[in-house]
């Protein structure tokens, strides 16, 4: 299992959003288990003191845009990935190795200061 932290949010944001991504060098060899794409078990975590609360999806699409599914703020937010079966890559740059590079971004939103002439004179 690998992971990235993202920082913890304060109590008056309303959500957080990750969006993970690979290059899934095999995606073209389907067919073939033994070459076939990688699947990865990738979720958006938060922990609150001892309880760890995750969403996500299981499946070999390289790409996942997760929101959250509670109230970020107080929390401690992390993206966990979870190899399932990664087959050697046929991608000649990679020469056969069972690895992939994951780009994750994130960001935190509240809906208080989200307008198009800028936040209002009270959260300023």
């Amino acid at each position: 299992m690998i992971g990235c932290r993202i920082s913890g949010a304060t109590p008056n944001v309303d959500d957080v959003r990750a969006a993970v991504w690979w290059h899934e060098t095999n995606v073209e060899q389907e067919a073939d288990p033994a070459v076939g794409p990688a699947t990865f078990d990738v979720r958006l975590c938060s922990r609150l003191g001892k309880t760890v609360n995750c969403q996500g999806s299981v499946g070999n699409t390289n790409t996942r845009v997760f929101e959250s599914d509670v109230a970020p703020g107080g929390r401690e937010w992390f993206v966990r990935i979870t190899p399932g079966t990664v087959p050697p890559s046929i991608d000649p740059w990679l020469l056969g190795l069972q690895a992939r590079s994951f780009y994750i971004g994130a960001f935190f939103e509240d809906t208080a200061r989200d307008d198009a002439d800028g936040p209002t004179v009270d959260i300023q």
